[in-house]
């Protein structure tokens, strides 16, 4: 069975305010040509379809458009489940009238004790879905009365009835423990719990999870997320995405491959000061990517954002190495109310710089401060 997992769409998300609908739509013409070129069989989309739960119309017209085009493609049978960013009943509104052409969409625990079934030269294929779910929802299927979450225990239960004899696939949209996080997920806490433990899933010979945008097996080589359309967040800048491409033979044992896309705008990290960044401009391919600038400068920058739009026309935001994560309150060990002008700006210097003020700087302060009749107040 030749299989394509993918996930985490988010179709019609924005970020910093810009629509990604363009590359999104790019995106998922690649997929097309991957389905086609690749004879996929087995199509499966692990939640978060869309961004929010009323998505904009740019978002519906884009979903609408893609399943046309798969509903023509020979021989492909296709799997939706909806995650913690969907409305189920939206997503799920046409899950009737989409089987007759081999899209199943599943936005209910209701079913996920029954699998869809496919076929290839191999015999059945059961695929098991399992769309994000509250924990009250969890605890009616399993008539449980106290506030853990269910879904491992729904799992255990419903693998007692699985037929061994068959290849088995599991769906599903949630965080798994050992997971990575990137910035761009929406956090699921669910009975306070952090994360599933991936011992449910033993006995499956493919799970296809979403949630996690970023591409990575959760301790066993059948447990993956496929990760994000997109870079949703500049934590995953470095990151490759990719389309998971699964074959599996007729003993269930299977073998991946990245298939890798490319983005007519990547999302990229630049760091340096800024007359390093300035200077270097004009040789650097990234003009047309939207850009986060780490400036390194000790020193203040005037309109360092308008000034590196000039190059950079879709630099997104400017942060300072020098001032990031420097909440933390002024530390001494007289009380901030104790101490004198000069001793809090030294002590705040070196808590944003992690520095000491030079020679120079000393002795413009003192000047200055003399000025103001106050430079040595110790009250």
């Amino acid at each position: 069975m030749r299989i394509l997992h993918t996930s985490d769409w988010h179709l019609g998300k924005k970020i910093f305010g810009v629509s990604l609908i363009d590359i999104q739509k790019d995106i998922l013409n690649q997929l097309l040509n991957t389905l086609i070129n690749k004879k996929v069989q087995l199509l499966l989309i692990s939640g978060d379809i869309f961004d929010r739960a009323i998505p904009p119309v740019e978002a519906l017209i884009l979903l609408n458009d893609f399943l046309l085009k798969i509903r023509e493609i020979k021989g492909l049978n296709t799997v939706i489940i909806s995650g913690n960013h969907d409305n189920r009943n939206r997503l799920g509104f046409l899950s009737d009238f989409l089987r007759s052409d081999n899209i199943f969409i599943r936005t209910s625990l209701v079913n996920s004790d029954k699998p869809l079934y496919f076929e290839d030269s191999n015999g059945k294929i059961a695929v098991y879905t399992f769309p994000f779910a509250e924990e009250t929802e969890y605890r009616e299927l399993l008539d449980l009365n106290n506030s853990s979450y269910g879904m491992s225990e729904w799992v255990f239960k419903i693998k007692e009835d699985m037929d061994k004899n068959i290849r088995n696939i599991a769906m599903g949209h949630t965080m798994l423990v050992g997971g990575i996080e990137s910035d761009s997920e929406r956090i699921i806490n669910v009975g306070g719990e952090v994360g599933i433990d991936v011992s449910c899933f033993s006995g499956f010979n493919y799970v296809a999870m979403g949630h996690l945008h970023r591409r990575q097996k959760i301790k066993e080589e059948y447990i993956m997320y496929s990760g994000s359309l997109y870079k949703y967040s500049f934590s995953e800048a470095n990151n490759k995405k990719a389309f998971l491409f699964i074959e599996m033979d007729s003993k269930g044992i299977i073998n991946k491959t990245e298939i890798k896309y490319n983005l007519i705008r990547d999302l990229k990290v630049i760091k340096g000061d800024f007359k390093e960044i300035e200077n270097n401009a004009y040789n650097n391919p990234n003009q047309k990517d939207f850009i986060k600038v780490i400036l390194t400068d000790k020193e203040p920058i005037i309109d360092p954002m308008l000034r590196l739009k000039v190059y950079y026309p879709n630099l997104l935001m400017i942060e300072r190495e020098y001032l990031k994560n420097k909440n933390a309150s002024i530390k001494s060990q007289k009380s901030i109310d104790k101490l004198s002008n000069k001793e809090l700006i030294e002590q705040f210097y070196k808590t944003v710089y992690e520095d000491e003020l030079n020679e120079k700087q000393k002795a413009f302060l003192y000047e200055l401060l003399e000025k103001t009749g106050d430079a040595y107040n110790e009250n």
